[in-house]
């Protein structure tokens, strides 16, 4: 089930949103909304905020098929630059370090029948030249051989069923 799309979105630059508990169901109302897998820099995920906002929530909510029941949910991230935290229905699932790599976490038992809340949090902070950047400029303004910083998802997010027997969270990977 692909989740990109328009998804509820907030900057925190006031470092406010993990102390106020905006990963809660129903905590706080994100003031805008953004289209993943867009980073905010860029115009198509409706923001194109080039300014520094090294922290940003964002929030989705999701109904898994009826078909999918009894099987074992995977969460994947194709990519979110650069340290990543995700909550489901208000429980922390999986943490993550890296913009350029994929990860993915099981959230079977996180699930409710119904809506589903997921919620996630990247920080990149902007100006930090020892994060692994690619050609991305840590200034405002792309200059020279550099690109626009790329924050937060900028790939695809979907969820996936598995049969039970295929998936070994001790190691977190498919076998």
């Amino acid at each position: 089930m692909n989740l990109n799309g328009e998804w509820e979105f907030e900057f925190d630059d006031d470092e406010q949103g993990q102390q106020e508990k905006w990963f809660a169901p129903g905590r706080r109302i994100f003031s805008r909304r953004i289209i993943v897998p867009f980073s905010f820099e860029s115009k198509r995920s409706a923001i194109g905020d080039r300014s520094f906002h090294p922290r940003v929530w964002y929030r989705r909510e999701f109904q898994i098929p009826p078909g999918w029941i009894g099987s074992r949910i995977l969460l994947n991230f194709g990519a979110v630059d650069y340290r990543t935290l995700v909550w489901v229905n208000g429980s922390l699932v999986t943490s993550h370090e890296g913009g350029h790599a994929s990860f993915c976490c099981e959230i079977t038992k996180e699930l409710v029948e119904g809506a589903n809340v997921l919620v996630v949090h990247a920080e990149d902070p902007p100006a930090d030249r020892y994060i692994p950047r690619g050609k991305q400029h840590w200034k405002e303004e792309p200059a020279s051989i550099f690109y626009t910083r790329t924050t937060g998802i900028w790939q695809t997010v979907w969820l996936e069923p598995l049969p039970p027997a295929i998936w070994n969270p001790s190691v977190s990977r498919l076998w």
